[in-house]
């Protein structure tokens, strides 16, 4: 009965864990999630040559080639799109199924390591990691690469020495580990210097046994290495070496530079996982206990977690780009060192002063020490101005060194028959009591995410298939707002992505996506002045913490008219809320507003008007009415940099004849004096609006 119960719940958890990772697989991930864009875009770029061979019948169309930088994982994508069909859900395949994969690979890993029930917990609290799930769902290649490390570390998950032909194939593993994503040379030193240090305590010190070893595992990457130096990177030199010195760019530049970007860092794991983080910091200290008395006791997998967790956070702590997706893979040695913790835990029967007391392990804590309590300071005092700098560096230096002298005192002075006793059932409620909790925290932000998903990048993208019938677009985002629709799609950057000022004319390119984000128009502006002069604004898409322009770089019509000058809905600024298609529309695009409790604010600056009377028409249309006298929307027209509203209008439900029909408004404002006017239509968020345009009209000179 007891093993029928445990399978049961074993396949209860695996069921959980594997179906979070294909609901809302085509949805967007949730906007906070990361500080940077890369995950919202980069995806595009991953699936460009897979994309390319279903649709043109060719792998590549440009020089933008991600298929050689991680070719398992887009061969696999091309499959997916063979079978299923080209689009967002489908490229969201493959992370979702190498993520699943991942994790009944570490149950198996862990299972070795620990036992039964701890490998379960383990894959539990990964498999329900808030971030590691939504990077389950992003195409972005962290997921099948840390899937290669897992199966690495299956290899080395031996207890006792590890077979000649198992470090073989833990080193292929680690190398397809690399050819997946480049960022794996970050956690190849910790897989090195883990199975050196395992090896070299397991039997008689000498060098000779880890060299072995180590050669074993090198002749495995070798032997992968070759056959990759062949096939894939000697034919693509140019390409591997354009994403080095991209790569390369973002390293932190002196010691000013370092220390700006230490005490401004993201607190990246304690605010969003802070129970796994404490643990897994708490684990560290453990080990090193163990590493310098009793090396012997610790495993394969407690070494790579330890080295490569300290290892990667003392890298992230300095270097200047630290995207979310970066920080990723370190959520496996995060779960393994606090699984580990709850286990050690879980066997001890009381807290006993240590036998030994090696000074080397108060050198560990100071510095440990010194990680933390800046930590501390930067969540008590975020941002640390950089006047601040030196005190707050002073200040850590010496509470370390302090905290330190006390855990010494401590050790010296504990008495030897003094001891804690830990009950079973103590033992069982504290751990309960910090799983549920961990759990708790991480899936209630997935949670408000899957109840409430956002398509924009598959909306906009099926949008423009309606629209346009025949485009080229260009732009970072293009490539996933492509993959809903048949259009072209190539991204540039200057001197790196399709470099050569003849980009536009090469490729036909008509229309660009470029993001309000790093400002990527000025690229083009300084590569492509007299085009970009030309170019029309079509529409403003929000999209994640930006906005995405669509820009016409041929436009046909003027946007004046003698009747007036036209704005259209889709190209005000918006947070909430996105252009949609309309038939109905007089441009095809609609601003579609939600029904939301604060709801939506559009905006759209406008140039200098000379004095007049001037007639304001409006035209939108609501998706449904509410009963009564609901106030749905309020335009207005304010001036100067106080904004100061100079005419105003609101509209009830009762102003419109029926739902899902469009109607015209009007009403007139006099200007005293030339002035840079500011548009701005609001929604109360009681019924979507479909905002279709804005006619601005002189009617009237000044008196």
């Amino acid at each position: 009965m007891k093993k029928r119960g445990a399978l049961i719940l074993t396949l209860v958890i695996f069921v959980f864990i594997f179906g979070l990772r294909w609901v809302n697989l085509g949805a967007d991930p949730p906007k906070s999630l990361s500080t940077s864009m890369g995950y919202y875009s980069d995806p595009g770029g991953y699936v460009h040559n897979a994309r390319n061979k279903i649709l043109y019948g060719q792998w590549e169309t440009d020089k933008w080639n991600h298929m050689y930088t991680s070719p398992i994982p887009h061969y696999a994508t091309y499959l997916v799109f063979l079978v299923f069909g080209i689009g967002i859900a489908q490229m969201n395949v493959i992370p979702a199924l190498f993520s699943c994969l991942l994790l009944l690979i570490l149950y198996f890993t862990l299972k070795r390591s620990l036992n039964p029930t701890y490998a379960l917990l383990g894959v539990f609290l990964l498999g329900s990691n808030y971030i590691f799930t939504m990077f389950s769902q992003s195409a972005v290649r962290v997921i099948p690469m840390v899937l290669f490390v897992v199966l690495a570390l299956y290899f080395l998950s031996r207890k006792q020495d590890i077979l000649k032909h198992q470090l073989f194939l833990a080193g292929t593993m680690c190398f397809l580990a690399f050819a997946t994503k480049g960022t794996f040379l970050l956690v190849l030193p910790a897989v090195f210097l883990g199975i050196a240090c395992f090896i070299f305590f397991q039997g008689p010190r000498k060098v000779a046994k880890p060299s072995l070893a180590l050669s074993f595992f090198s002749m495995g990457m070798g032997a992968m290495m070759v056959v990759w130096l062949w096939l894939i990177y000697i034919p693509q030199k140019e390409t591997f070496q354009a994403f080095g010195e991209s790569n390369l760019f973002w390293l932190t530049h002196g010691y000013h530079k370092l220390l700006q970007v230490f005490w401004f860092r993201p607190l990246f794991y304690f605010m969003d996982m802070p129970v796994l983080t404490c643990l897994a910091s708490l684990m560290l200290l453990i080990l090193a206990y163990k590493a310098l008395t009793v090396p012997r006791k610790l495993s394969l997998l407690s070494w790579v977690s330890a080295f490569w967790l300290i290892s990667n956070m003392v890298y992230y702590s300095v270097i200047e780009y630290r995207a979310a997706r970066h920080f990723v893979p370190l959520v496996l040695p995060i779960v393994i060192l606090a699984v580990q913790a709850l286990y050690d835990f879980s066997l001890s029967n009381s807290l006993r002063k240590p036998q030994k007391r090696p000074l080397l392990f108060f050198v560990f804590v100071y510095f440990w020490l010194v990680y933390a309590i800046s930590s501390l300071i930067i969540i008590i005092a975020r941002p640390v101005s950089e006047q601040a700098w030196p005190i707050r560096l002073y200040l850590v230096l010496i509470l370390s060194l302090v905290a330190t002298l006390l855990m010494y005192i401590i050790f010296c002075f504990w008495p030897h028959k003094l001891r804690l006793s830990l009950p079973q059932g103590t033992k069982i409620f504290i751990i309960a009591f910090l799983v549920i909790f961990s759990f708790g925290f991480n899936f209630r932000s997935y949670l408000k995410w899957s109840l409430s998903p956002r398509y924009d990048r598959q909306h906009i993208s099926q949008d423009l298939g309606k629209v346009f019938s025949d485009i080229r677009m260009g732009g970072l985002v293009s490539m996933v707002l492509a993959l809903e629709n048949a259009h072209p799609a190539h991204a540039y950057k200057t001197d790196y992505i399709n470099r050569g000022l003849d980009f536009l004319e090469r490729f036909d390119i008509t229309h660009l996506l470029l993001t309000t984000h790093a400002e990527e128009i000025r690229g083009y502006q300084n590569d492509f002045p007299l085009v970009m002069q030309g170019a029309a604004v079509l529409a403003r898409y929000p999209l994640w913490q930006t906005h995405v322009v669509l820009y016409d770089l041929f436009p046909q019509k003027s946007t004046s008219t003698e009747s007036g000058e036209i704005h259209q809905g889709e190209a005000f600024f918006g947070e909430d809320g996105l252009p949609r298609y309309d038939t109905d529309a007089s441009g095809k695009l609609a601003f579609v507003t939600e029904v939301q409790a604060k709801g939506t604010r559009l905006e759209l600056p406008l140039e200098e008007y000379p004095a007049g009377l001037y007639r304001l028409s409006y035209r939108l249309k609501p998706a449904s009415l509410p009963q009564g006298d609901t106030r749905l929307s309020r335009i207005d027209v304010t001036a100067g940099s106080r904004q100061r509203a100079l005419a105003q209008k609101d509209l009830y439900a009762h102003d419109f004849n029926r739902a899902d029909s469009y109607q015209e408004f009007t009403f007139e404002f006099r200007l005293k004096s030339a002035r840079q006017l500011n548009l701005r239509l609001y929604s109360t968020g009681k019924a979507p609006l479909w905002f279709d345009y804005v006619s601005l009209t002189r009617v009237e000179d000044p008196d």
